[in-house]
């Protein structure tokens, strides 16, 4: 997996991506993840002051977080959060169409 990270900051802040590894880790070992793409902000008159993108490129379509914070922290929490329930749909969304074709229980790969 290869990790990009764009900031317009003069500096990132101190334990960013440790805490970006810690809370993608799952969606990462949920889905098959060819690279990472962070864009990290803090535009000076934005309320809440950090802004995140996150964009993960996968087999079949990208997952994509967007999220603002006040804190670094809140923004990688929001924003994997996000990308969490993104994967849980579409593992939903797949579930339901092998259901609906009558594939049995218990057939349903990872998404």
């Amino acid at each position: 997996m290869k990790l990009s990270l764009k900031s317009l900051l003069p500096r990132i802040p101190a334990g960013f991506l440790q805490q970006l590894r810690r809370e993608l880790a799952p969606v990462v070992t949920a889905r098959r993840i060819d690279e990472v793409r962070v864009t990290l902000d803090r535009p000076e008159q934005a309320s809440p002051p950090w802004q995140l993108s996150v964009h993960l490129v996968t087999p079949g379509p990208d997952l994509t977080a967007h999220a603002r914070g006040h804190t670094v922290a809140a923004a990688i929490s929001q924003a994997a959060a996000e990308l969490r329930e993104q994967l849980r749909r579409r593992r939903d969304k797949v579930t339901r169409r092998l259901r609906s074709i009558g594939a049995p229980r218990g057939s349903v790969a990872r998404a």
